[in-house]
């Protein structure tokens, strides 16, 4: 017994969800640049952090409502599947190897995020024969057993997101997607366990990590992986507002030109930091509150925070101006 699906293709970008959102809309047919995807699905406008400001800012902790909102923005339909260690992992670990199968029956990819790198991925193909996983990712294509992958029962939690075609996009999609963004900044996460956890989200992502910079509290390593993933994502949100602005009229103003200069502003304040900061390699050593570099660190971090600020004024305007009297 085999499942393979071809002509999947990853893309490229830091964003490893993002990269299998766009990979599982084209290999659906629906065709949008991937900073469009990033843009849709409010991931290039994001930020949150754990407590320890940990290397994974870019991390949907909050993913079922995330999931319910962006799903018809793109067209797809989603069913998440959270597995968690304990005494009922084996029978969830049965349930779950069946819906694979089923989904890659049906023609349909499963994304996956693999605790052991911190990144998502598309299971595309299984193989009875050798209970081998055909695994696509932003380095290629892998294949691990069955036993490598049920292996993750020692991480928390294991995530599987089965996709599948759903109804028309909404016309108002791109609307919709600006005003999620908008909201994810200025809000609380609404999962409870992650707030009461002392997890962070949007503007209040941004504080605990200048506050943890401050204390002494952020790891080395942690830094510069945040650093490049967030200067990514705010070049997709861009990217996203000059494809909407150059493509659809209603777009063409100067709220969203505004928006546009900000977080080109935003990049830029990253990039700085992230001359300081050129670690390839983990580290436990966290950036000491006498550290030469934490001055300028904290000044173009705050200067990136005002930026944000600002970026998200000028979508609000935006916004405001489209609503109908």
């Amino acid at each position: 017994m085999e499942r393979y699906l071809e002509n999947i293709d990853f893309g490229l970008g830091c964003n490893t969800l993002g990269g299998a959102l766009w990979a599982t809309l084209s290999f659906y047919g629906i065709q949008y640049p991937r900073s469009s995807v990033m843009g849709l699905s409010s991931l290039a406008f994001r930020l949150n952090m754990t407590p320890d400001c940990s290397p994974c800012c870019q991390t949907i902790f909050d993913l079922e409502s995330w999931l319910a909102n962006v799903s018809p923005l793109l067209g797809l339909h989603f069913e998440l599947d959270v597995l968690t260690a304990g005494n009922e992992f084996d029978k969830m670990r049965r349930e779950t190897a069946t819906a694979i199968d089923k989904n890659l029956q049906s023609g349909n990819p499963v994304i996956f995020f693999d605790p052991l790198v911190y990144e998502w991925c598309l299971i595309n193909g299984y193989s009875g024969d050798t209970d081998e996983y055909y695994l696509t990712a932003t380095d290629g294509e892998s294949t691990i057993t069955g036993a490598e992958l049920w292996d993750r029962e020692n991480s928390p939690m294991l995530w599987f997101i089965f996709p599948r075609k759903g109804g028309k996009i909404p016309e108002d999609s791109f609307i919709q997607a600006l005003n999620l963004s908008l909201t994810h900044f200025r809000s609380e996460t609404p999962d409870r366990y992650f707030r009461e956890a002392g997890y962070a989200f949007g503007e209040s992502a941004w504080d605990l990590w200048i506050s943890s910079l401050k204390k002494g509290k952020v790891n080395e390593y942690g830094l510069g992986t945040n650093l490049r993933l967030v200067r990514s994502a705010r070049e997709d949100a861009r990217n996203f507002l000059l494809f909407l602005s150059e493509n659809l009229p209603e777009f063409k103003s100067g709220f969203i030109g505004t928006a546009i200069t900000c977080l080109r502003n935003t990049g830029e304040s990253i990039s700085r930091i992230e001359d300081l900061f050129v670690t390839s390699a983990w580290t436990d050593d966290c950036v000491k509150t006498d550290d030469p570099r934490l001055p300028k660190t904290l000044e173009w971090l705050e200067q990136a925070l005002e930026h944000e600020k600002q970026t998200f004024d000028q979508l609000e305007k935006y916004l405001s101006s489209q609503v109908k009297e």
